[in-house]
């Protein structure tokens, strides 16, 4: 498609050429471009020429504490979770320096610190980029702030699910150390129960100074090493949900050529008499057989870490040269082992009844009529 050529627009993109190189450390590059304008023609062609220059490389990379003390001096910060993350960190000495892979960095040493306490954590200064020597020298000092332990759960947007499911999903305990990736894994083991639209689990800085705080004192050096005197604070944690509706029902039909009529019926309970049970019933018909399943799932089977689900069903099955009753029972106890990896047991019963075989029309001169039983436990892991 041909476009109006515009040489504004064309030397506002050297501008952008040459800043996409400075993103990925080569910031002495330069883009520029020449139009050549045939004879009776109303198009131009233009080359773009390009002159990347030398990257600049990570010099060194300088993290302390702001008393210039090691980060790993500080007690909620282990040594070797320190040494080990910096290793998973793409800024690292001798490579490019890009723009992308500071910013990410400074993100992560937020991140690490905030999953040991220090959610009000600050990074101050940066990097500094010689192009002379095209190398960049990056100087972050921590302000790690204070030790914030959880508070109370307070939990809202309830209507109809009972406050006590909540609470036995929910594992950060007040007095906890605040960490990102429990309150992340109670907002998960809250959605899995697929009772609500949306949760939100966070742990919110009061909005009022804590009893004996001085609004008006200052934070002075000696506050910032974490050796303490920054002192400990108490957030409470939020749990805000949104109830989906408890039941649902869906209606389908259709037509087909293999199946000719075709139609479903199906109910689901998301919190069948309460407790987060799950009922389902589904009745299906076409042309080719009928079909019948209730299931049922008590997620707290024993406890708040087994579950166990009933799926019973009873099947009509026609077809080309013979017909068959078929009876399933199935049972299923998942039960937690960690945080991701689940055991699973089970027992599978399954009798099938076939009768009204043609022998020539089915294809299967072998085909039994009768009875026939399948049966056995099952077994297996899941993450």
């Amino acid at each position: 498609v041909a476009h109006k050529f515009r040489e504004d627009d064309l030397a506002g993109d050297m501008d952008r050429i040459a800043g996409l190189y400075r993103l990925r450390g080569y910031y002495q590059a330069k883009a520029t471009y020449t139009v050549a304008r045939e004879e009776g023609s109303r198009t131009v062609a233009i080359e773009i020429r390009i002159e990347e220059g030398a990257p600049v490389h990570t010099y060194q990379v300088g993290i302390r504490l702001a008393n210039g003390h090691p980060i790993s001096s500080h007690p909620l910060i282990e040594d070797v979770a320190w040494d080990d993350f910096l290793e998973s960190i793409q800024l690292q000495q001798g490579e490019i320096f890009k723009l992308n892979d500071y910013r990410e960095a400074r993100e992560k040493i937020l991140v690490f610190v905030a999953e040991r306490g220090l959610p009000e954590a600050s990074l101050v200064g940066g990097a500094e980029v010689d192009l002379r020597l095209h190398r960049a020298t990056v100087d972050w000092q921590l302000v790690p702030g204070r030790h914030i332990r959880l508070g109370e759960v307070r939990i809202s947007g309830l209507k109809d699910v009972d406050e006590n499911i909540l609470r036995r999903e929910i594992r950060v305990k007040p007095g906890e150390t605040y960490s990102v990736s429990r309150l992340a894994r109670d907002r998960r083991r809250l959605q899995n129960l697929s009772l609500f639209r949306w949760t939100v689990v966070e742990a919110v800085a009061p909005n009022v100074p804590e009893e004996g705080a001085d609004e008006t004192a200052e934070v002075s050096p000696a506050t910032l090493d974490g050796n303490s005197p920054a002192g400990e604070a108490t957030w409470p944690v939020d749990v805000i949900v949104a109830e989906r509706p408890p039941r649902r029902v869906r209606i389908g039909g259709g037509w087909g050529t293999d199946t000719s009529l075709r139609a479903e019926l199906s109910w689901h309970h998301r919190n069948f008499f309460g407790g987060a049970r799950h009922a389902d019933v589904s009745l299906r018909y076409s042309g080719l057989g009928a079909s019948l399943r209730p299931s049922f799932t008590e997620p707290y089977f024993l406890g708040t870490q087994a579950q166990l689900r009933i799926s019973p069903a009873y099947l009509l099955e026609k077809q080309k040269g013979y017909d068959a009753r078929r009876i399933l029972f199935d049972v299923r106890l998942k039960r937690r082992l960690t945080e991701h990896w689940k055991i699973r047991l089970g027992y599978r019963f399954d009798r099938d009844d076939v009768y009204s075989v043609e022998q020539e029309a089915s294809g299967a001169d072998d085909l039994p009529e009768g009875v026939s039983i399948t049966t056995g436990p099952l077994i297996g892991l899941i993450r």
